[in-house]
């Protein structure tokens, strides 16, 4: 049972197609573990439903009538149902809004060594707007903690295997934490197996320590 949601706010962008891709990936991915936020969404969109009923429509011009009277007049063009992409098996076994973003990426995702423990994996979805923003899968190997750091903007996790703790709580499968320029956290795997989350960003990760600062000219991170 997940116990860390999507606030208010992001849950309306998404029910009202008003959220980014990124977020819409994050809350879209959230959703396949939360009933609770799935019962939200669907209130929300059955209300904005209700609302765009409500509105007064406006007439079409009448070029428009005699355009739309034209194409019901033609023959139907025959259409063939999409064949869904393949996943790869190495990706199975993650919830079905990331399986379906890989499996349609023009290029073999790869998981890239950021420092011992720690993998990341590069995601073909638009990031947020910003400088140094990213929409990547993390694997931190169980009791691995990544370097005390915080960021230039926010940082959106979701947890999709294992689990982790932080000086915010601690975070398990379903959940998704939330930080910005005023923490400064050092998130560590809970031992047994590898804490696999999704993580978005809206700015770049400023490491706290001064070894940290000048590793990560040399790292990509």
């Amino acid at each position: 049972m997940t116990r860390h949601h999507p606030d208010q706010a992001m849950l309306l962008d998404y029910a009202s197609g008003a959220a980014s891709e990124a977020e819409s990936l994050l809350v879209a991915t959230h959703l396949t573990y939360c009933p609770r936020c799935r019962s939200e969404v669907d209130e929300l969109e059955c209300l904005g439903g209700t609302l765009l009923d409500s509105i007064e429509p406006s007439l079409p011009a009448p070029s428009s009538c005699d355009e739309v009277l034209d194409r019901l007049g033609r023959e139907p063009r025959p259409t063939s149902r999409p064949v869904p992409p393949q996943v790869l098996p190495q990706f199975q076994g993650l919830p079905r809004p990331i399986q379906r973003l890989l499996a349609a990426s023009d290029r073999v995702p790869a998981w890239r060594r950021v420092m011992a423990g720690l993998d990341v994996l590069d995601l073909p979805a638009r990031p947020p707007e910003g400088a140094g923003s990213m929409v990547r899968l993390m694997r931190l190997q169980p009791g691995v903690a990544v370097p005390q750091h915080t960021h230039r903007g926010e940082e959106f996790t979701l947890v999709l295997a294992g689990g982790f703790s932080d000086d915010t709580g601690h975070y398990q499968v379903g959940d998704i934490a939330s930080c910005d320029g005023s923490i400064s956290h050092r998130p560590a795997a809970d031992l047994g197996e590898p804490c696999v989350s999704l993580v978005v960003t809206t700015g770049p990760v400023r490491l706290a320590s001064p070894i940290g600062r000048l590793a990560s000219l040399f790292v990509r991170v």
